[in-house]
């Protein structure tokens, strides 16, 4: 990991996941209380690559596909029977 990104307040965070070793409670709400988002990925990552090696899945609910088109399926509808019209 390159320590050089990480501000100084959460290197030892970032010591100590790389270590393998448990963060302490002070330690969480330290990282919940960052806003440095890359900081917060880059030790998020090294758990992740860890746990996955370089793999990522991802997944889509059918459902919320379903509910996101659901405001479109009358204007879909429209076009469709607007698309009949002018065939003939």
């Amino acid at each position: 990991m390159n320590y050089l990104l990480i501000p100084k307040e959460l290197k030892p965070i970032a010591e100590k996941v790389e270590a393998r070793q448990r963060i302490s409670d002070a330690d969480a709400l330290a990282l919940y209380r960052s806003n440095d988002l890359n900081a917060l990925g880059m030790i998020a990552n090294v758990v992740r690559e860890r746990k996955n090696s370089n793999y990522a899945t991802y997944s889509q609910s059918l459902h919320q596909l379903f509910q996101y088109l659901r405001p479109l399926l009358p204007i879909l509808r429209f076009r469709r029977e607007e698309a009949r019209c002018t065939r003939l």
